[in-house]
């Protein structure tokens, strides 16, 4: 039994040496760069880094990444001071998982990721700061709010939470329809992705004498939502709202607001 473990353990010690000197010797930092740029990319977005540097022990370090969408020309966001390393004890059960954790502003990303198996992975944004963040400003979303979201998945599905809370947002023109952000406080929405489409089971705004609620799917060429909007005349500028959502009107406040493209 004693001979047994002393074989394993013997065998576990030489397998993390022949990764350590691959690590070390084999991988250099130009390479690794270039595997994790091109990994990172999907039909929506890429990512660059600046300054990455590679640890002796399966770790990697970022002053910064750029995180692009779509055909924007400038960053969606900026992520500073990344730091991505391999879980050693996930060697043992044979799921080599690498953790990574990084912060923009006030706000802190952290998650992890499984590289064999069901390739499992979860990400956590806690406290994103809207305000601040003019790469927003390029698909229109701008003010303040505090955003927190939870990411869960295996492959290409998953499925996400996602909370705004101390909104304050200025309207925003989507499919020819001005949605009245401005008149919500919070935000709460739990959905789904796989395959390349976005779902949104249920996304709800808050404010006073206002409510809405959002479902639907978002795909790279199609938006596929329908909103409902209840308001009161309690919500400031109660009849100007009328008028702009009088087309959709299907009896006093109550809206239904479809959004395609």
């Amino acid at each position: 039994m004693i001979k047994t473990v002393k074989i394993i353990f013997l065998a576990v010690g030489t397998f993390l040496l022949i990764l350590f000197l691959l690590w070390n010797i084999a991988i250099p930092e130009e390479v690794l760069l270039n595997i994790i740029t091109e990994n990172s990319k999907t039909p929506y977005n890429h990512i660059t880094f600046e300054e990455l540097n590679k640890g002796y022990f399966f770790d990697i370090t970022s002053k910064k990444a750029n995180i692009f969408y779509g055909s924007l020309k400038e960053p969606l966001l900026i992520v500073e001071d990344v730091n991505v390393y391999l879980n050693l004890f996930s060697l043992l059960s044979l799921i080599p998982t690498v953790h990574f954790a990084a912060k923009t502003g006030e706000a802190t990303l952290k998650g992890f990721y499984e590289i064999t198996g069901n390739n499992a992975y979860e990400i956590l944004v806690n406290n994103f700061q809207i305000a601040g963040h003019k790469g927003l400003n390029q698909i229109n979303i701008e003010g303040k709010g505090l955003v927190n979201i939870e990411i869960k998945g295996q492959s290409k599905r998953g499925d996400y939470k996602i909370t705004v809370n101390q909104m304050q947002i200025k309207p925003i023109l989507r499919a020819g329809v001005m949605v009245p952000f401005d008149k919500f406080d919070n935000i709460r929405g739990i959905g789904g992705f796989q395959n390349g489409v976005l779902y949104v089971k249920s996304l709800t705004f808050n404010g006073k004498g206002i409510q809405a609620l959002a479902k639907g799917s978002v795909s790279k060429n199609k938006l596929d939502m329908t909103i409902e909007i209840i308001a009161t005349k309690d919500v400031s500028g109660y009849q100007f709202l009328d008028i702009a959502l009088n087309k959709y009107k299907k009896s006093e406040g109550f809206y239904v607001v479809p959004l395609g493209s």
